[in-house]
């Protein structure tokens, strides 16, 4: 490798973003957003402090493309110190492989579960501020938001562990 420290500088950065991003997926998907789901109305007024004040989406995004960039810089390292023969290797492919499936996760999250989150906290907050209980229908449209909402935040984690799983172990291949 032709800059040592250049490289751990940018694999600090790339594992430091990448444990921060998965880990916070996995505690949104899995704890924070059932928890705020199976609160009813308070659950969408803790999804907005989370989205809106706090700039969850934001923190999410900037772990997520620190992530990526940081990794593809690694891959692009290792590629030009070897002439290319690393991507050849069984390393270099699982690293690959995971990458790819990171980013897969990253387009799902950022598209999907970040969008359906923004549109179920500004719903929230419209009906907190009419400060009436929800109707029925609305009930209904914000636990079918929140079922959708579940699914894709589940599924980008998983796919981000899986990917995680796929770099931690590709050293070792």
């Amino acid at each position: 490798m032709h800059n040592e420290f250049l490289f751990a500088i940018i694999r600090l950065i790339h594992i430091l973003a990448g444990v921060l991003w998965v880990g916070a997926a996995v505690m949104l998907a899995f704890f924070v957003g059932p928890a705020a789901g199976g609160a009813g109305p308070a659950g969408g007024a803790v999804m907005d402090q989370l989205i809106r004040v706090r700039k969850l989406p934001a923190y999410m995004a900037s772990m997520a493309g620190l992530t990526v960039l940081a990794g593809l810089g690694l891959m692009w390292m290792h590629a030009s110190a070897t002439d290319g023969g690393w991507m050849r290797t069984p390393s270099g492919k699982l690293f690959m492989w995971g990458a790819l499936v990171a980013i897969i996760g990253f387009v799902w999250g950022m598209i999907m579960a970040s969008r359906l989150a923004k549109r179920m906290s500004a719903r929230a907050s419209a009906l907190a501020a009419a400060g009436r209980p929800p109707t029925p229908e609305e009930q209904a449209e914000l636990r079918q938001g929140f079922a959708r909402l579940s699914f894709h935040t589940r599924g980008a984690a998983i796919v981000l562990v899986i990917a995680a799983a796929m770099m931690a172990l590709a050293r070792y291949v």
